[in-house]
């Protein structure tokens, strides 16, 4: 009867998805480089970036955005070369081709923060709108009765990288209240085989 029990549990873990068992081998790359934005972001335990609130814990959504910084339609690139001003062409186009396909994210990510995935549907009860803009207050109160001191959530987009993967770019969405958010391009460089942010540019605030 045990060995019985032990082939049927062998069997039941050998169904579960790779991504489900927390295998980050396929997508390690990218999330090395979203440890080093988040590092970079959220250094000193605290959003460093605009409100400068401490934080116990980061919250990321579960899914990457295919959100923009300019509008609908395609982005403002030249604003963004702006903020980033070596930014490459190459980098670029690696980033948009990206973009169309959201990827899921799992407890793939290395960072010192404790963190939380915000699932889609786990969004979706406490939130009417799929992004930040005119959420309610209401909202945001039972938002941060679920995830006290959080400093809101994050939203990352899919990784671009240049030909020799040793240039990234990342854009980054974060909400933190009512008409409480900014969406930054960041871009790093890959040295000794680290992953370090070399120019953030903030496209917008809210």
């Amino acid at each position: 009867m045990r060995y019985t029990a032990c082939a049927l549990l062998l069997f039941i873990v050998a169904l579960i998805p790779v991504s489900a068992q927390g295998d980050c081998r396929g997508g390690s790359e990218s999330y090395r480089v979203y440890d080093a934005v988040l590092a970079r972001m959220f250094a000193g335990n605290k959003v460093t970036f605009d409100t400068q609130s401490p934080i116990d814990q980061l919250i990321i959504r579960d899914r990457t955005t295919s959100e923009i910084a300019w509008g609908p339609g395609r982005e403002h690139w030249p604003q963004v070369k702006i903020r980033l001003r070596d930014l490459s062409d190459e980098l670029i186009s690696d980033y948009e081709s990206k973009l169309a396909k959201p990827i899921e994210l799992t407890r793939c990510f290395e960072i010192s923060l404790k963190y939380a995935l915000l699932s889609g549907s786990e969004f979706n009860t406490i939130f009417s709108r799929p992004h930040g803009i005119n959420q309610e207050r209401e909202e945001w109160d039972k938002f941060y009765q679920k995830f006290p001191k959080s400093g809101g959530y994050v939203s990352l987009s899919n990784v671009g990288f240049d030909k020799s993967i040793t240039q990234a770019l990342v854009y980054m969405v974060h909400w933190c209240g009512e008409l409480c958010g900014t969406g930054h391009y960041v871009k790093l460089s890959k040295s000794d085989g680290k992953w370090t942010v070399t120019a953030v540019g903030m496209m917008w605030i809210s």
